[in-house]
């Protein structure tokens, strides 16, 4: 027996990964930042016109659960974290000899 339920969860997980990835592009900025939001948007409209598609054509919600999950691990695969800013991350000082320390922060 089929159990729609499991396939939310699993999307719900994966999505997270991508979600990540995603914040972490937005929170450097710049054009790298702008384009993300740019695409995150586009995307997001496509796969509701997708879903809407699918349903309105006799789809299952199944269907459209198991799409979107192909998007998510197609969008995993295509969010490389640090693509621009050429390994960036974690911030070191200038000199290069530690991490850069935050005001307020204690770590």
């Amino acid at each position: 027996m089929y159990n729609p339920f499991f396939s939310s969860l699993m999307l719900a997980i994966e999505a997270q990964r991508v979600i990540e990835l995603r914040l972490v592009r937005l929170a450097w900025g710049g054009s790298e930042g702008l384009a993300e939001a740019q695409s995150m948007v586009i995307e997001k409209v496509h796969a509701a016109g997708e879903a809407m598609t699918t349903l309105m054509f006799g789809g299952s919600p199944e269907t459209v659960i198991a799409r979107y999950r192909e998007h998510v691990a197609a969008n995993t695969k295509g969010c490389v974290p640090w693509r621009g800013v050429a390994s960036a991350w974690p911030p070191r000082s200038p000199a290069g000899a530690g991490l850069i320390r935050l005001p307020g922060w204690a770590g």
